[in-house]
């Protein structure tokens, strides 16, 4: 739901004033969360579906914020908030990150560089 809302104000630019800082704060909580949690969850039906979501949510946020924040501190923040997470976003990615796609992501690069 969030992520249709935060793609319609960027594509209409619509700029909601809305406190921003709540929503990238409880998002990157949840995805400390799942790292935390990642080892009981892994098995869990759809937590790669969830984790999918939730790092493209953030993308699109990030990607656009300018279109859809109210100002400039709005986009500040979330930029600033990501550079705090880092150390969680690594660990997300390394544990959220499906084997089957590494191996996908893996294959595609061996066809598309060019032998050594």
């Amino acid at each position: 739901m969030v992520s249709k809302i935060i793609q319609y104000n960027r594509r209409t630019r619509l700029r909601l004033p809305y406190h921003w800082h709540e929503l990238w704060r409880s998002l990157l909580g949840l995805l400390k969360f799942l790292v935390a949690k990642s080892e009981d969850l892994t098995d869990s039906n759809n937590i790669h579906e969830l984790a999918t979501s939730l790092v493209d949510l953030l993308a699109t946020a990030l990607a656009g914020g300018e279109t859809f924040l109210p100002g400039a501190t709005d986009y500040d923040d979330l930029f600033y908030k990501l550079v705090q997470a880092t150390s969680s976003l690594e660990q997300f990615s390394q544990i959220c990150l499906p084997i089957s796609f590494r191996e996908l992501i893996c294959q595609t690069l061996e066809n598309v560089l060019p032998p050594e």
